[in-house]
């Protein structure tokens, strides 16, 4: 007789296995949640996927960007009935040409390693940002109203993007901490950047976002595009733009305790 029971081992491993799946389905998320309580956290990485292109990229951004400005300055100028200097303009452009640099190298990657946060409290959500351990842009708004808690009077801002393209892909599937997601991606433009720059509101913006229709909120820590998040609540995000090419933006979930 074998001194090992095959036959002990094959039930044993059966009943294994069963619990495991019985424990494994138990933590899908079936029911919708409309959340009133808990809190759900992103974090931000900047991927620079090819640093060359990256930083042709932004060199060809602030060659626009100074030329932007001193077509803005010049009508400006215009406008108001002041004599133009091109000579005066084109060194003052010279002279802060490093400080554009630097400022344009911080806006390229000011949210890596940010994390964005949304927590609900009843009838209020507390939107804010954690970078270096510190809360920053935090926002209290009523959940019905739209009101800011600190000024009644002033309403919720949602993005004014131009939203071209959405895509559903709805035969890719991918588990996100218990929620059945599916792939969702659109692009859109951000008109309000007119105010700043002309050329800026051109760009094109590309999300491509893991989501689930088992969470319903009118708010998201990253997405402010009312459009998106009223049909779907992203759990992963990735973010690339055809204004700074070579890099993206990844949003992980890090923490959700929603109910």
């Amino acid at each position: 007789m074998s001194i090992i029971n095959y036959k002990d081992i094959l039930t044993k491993f059966n009943i294994v296995i069963a619990l495991l799946l019985v424990a494994f389905s138990g933590t899908a998320q079936t029911k919708t949640i409309v959340p009133q309580k808990g809190a759900i956290v992103f974090h931000c990485k900047i991927d620079i996927t090819d640093s060359e292109l990256f930083h042709q990229s932004k060199k060809e951004y602030q060659k626009e960007f100074i030329k932007d400005m001193k077509e803005s300055a010049i009508i400006e100028r215009r406008f108001a009935g002041i004599p133009v200097d091109t000579v005066k303009i084109n060194q003052a452009i010279k002279t802060n040409e490093f400080s554009f640099a630097q400022l344009l190298d911080y806006v390229a990657v000011e949210d890596d390693n940010v994390k964005f946060c949304l927590e609900y409290q009843g009838k209020i959500v507390k939107k804010y940002k954690i970078r270096n351990d510190l809360e920053e842009m935090a926002l209290e708004i009523n959940v019905k109203t739209k009101g800011l808690v600190d000024d009644a009077d002033e309403v919720f801002k949602y993005s004014e993007n131009n939203i071209k393209e959405v895509n559903e892909f709805k035969n890719q599937a991918k588990d996100i901490n218990g929620y059945s997601c599916f792939k969702v991606t659109y692009t859109f433009s951000e008109p309000e950047l007119s105010d700043y720059s002309s050329f800026m509101s051109s760009y094109t913006i590309t999300r491509e976002m893991w989501v689930t229709d088992k969470i319903k909120s009118d708010f998201h820590p990253v997405i402010n595009d009312r459009e998106i998040i009223l049909q779907y609540y992203p759990l992963e995000i990735v973010e690339y733009s055809d204004m700074i090419k070579g890099m993206q933006k990844i949003y992980t979930l890090e923490s959700v305790s929603l109910r």
